[in-house]
């Protein structure tokens, strides 16, 4: 029994297949089927918008891993393939699919000056895609009270980029991408729905002009101007506590390709028209991130 003839006898739907450059759809030589995983009527999120897809094992998978059934208009980003084969040869091929209903765009802030002063960073769209979201749990935000926020799985086609700190902007929200890995097939991601908390300020580094001239009696500060961008914990009620804030302390933590010098005590930076003193530098134990310990 040739099993190939089998398969293909109910593998008749011709696919369209996504253009993500041109944001248009066509028809394509894709022919195959589309299942249910389960027969059973999960009361999951999940579980509803997963099919399987069934295909000829030399099949050509579109470029955006996208397609869309005709007949119904449903659209499916194409996760983990595998084959069945008897006897050596393979005769099928079924795929994972998740149903989506909208194009995620992906947006990414990053340094553009040089490595010796990067600048502040720029935000660029680096991706659309069709995606979807599932709320994984909701947290009481620290700064507040009764005041809430989610936890989600961001999920997107195994092509796509995705990485922490990114923006995924899905039917008119926001969530920030915390983690991103591969699974099933589809890029995962861990987001929370916030936009970036990392603002924009000026690092006033000490250079080596700094001094006082015994001629003159003129003293230098010798501060050289840095366009850095960081995030702060200041007024964070459960990193610092109340004496400290009073005191007017405030932790700003930036990426290390992120600023153009090593931090050093007596620098000085200008946070929300606000000029700090840096009195502690600290580094993650990654050596990622530098942690600046500033006050008034």
């Amino acid at each position: 029994m040739n099993l190939r003839k089998v398969a293909a006898a109910f593998e008749t739907t011709q696919f369209e297949t996504y253009d993500e450059a041109l944001e248009t759809w066509d028809f394509c030589p894709l022919f195959g089927k589309v299942m249910p995983v389960d027969r059973f009527l999960s009361n999951f999120n999940r579980p509803t918008k997963r099919r399987l897809l069934g295909i000829s094992p030399d099949a050509e998978i579109p470029a955006s891993n996208t397609i869309r059934v005709p007949s119904t208009g449903e659209i499916y980003f194409i996760g983990e393939l595998r084959k069945d084969a008897q006897e050596g040869a393979a005769y099928d091929q079924i795929g994972v699919l998740h149903r989506s209903i909208a194009t995620a765009v992906i947006n990414r802030k990053s340094p553009v000056g040089p490595a010796e002063d990067p600048g502040w960073l720029v935000s660029a769209e680096v991706g659309k895609h069709y995606g979807d979201t599932e709320l994984r749990a909701t947290s009481e935000i620290e700064e507040n009270r009764q005041e809430f926020e989610g936890d989600y799985f961001l999920m997107l086609p195994p092509h796509a980029d995705l990485q922490r700190w990114d923006e995924f902007v899905f039917q008119g929200e926001t969530y920030m991408v915390q983690s991103a890995y591969l699974d099933s097939g589809f890029k995962f991601a861990r987001g929370v729905r916030r936009s970036d908390p990392r603002t924009d300020f000026v690092y006033h580094h000490r250079g080596p002009t700094s001094g006082y001239n015994t001629a003159t009696g003129q003293v230098f500060d010798g501060l050289v101007n840095y366009n850095v961008t960081g995030f702060a914990f200041g007024d964070n009620v459960s990193d610092l506590n109340y004496a400290a804030l009073k005191a007017g302390e405030l932790k700003v933590v930036v990426e290390q390709d992120h600023i153009g010098v090593v931090p050093k005590t007596e620098d000085e930076l200008t946070w929300n028209g606000q000029l700090y003193k840096v009195f502690r530098v600290s580094q993650d134990f990654q050596h990622n991130q530098y942690e600046l310990h500033c006050t008034l």
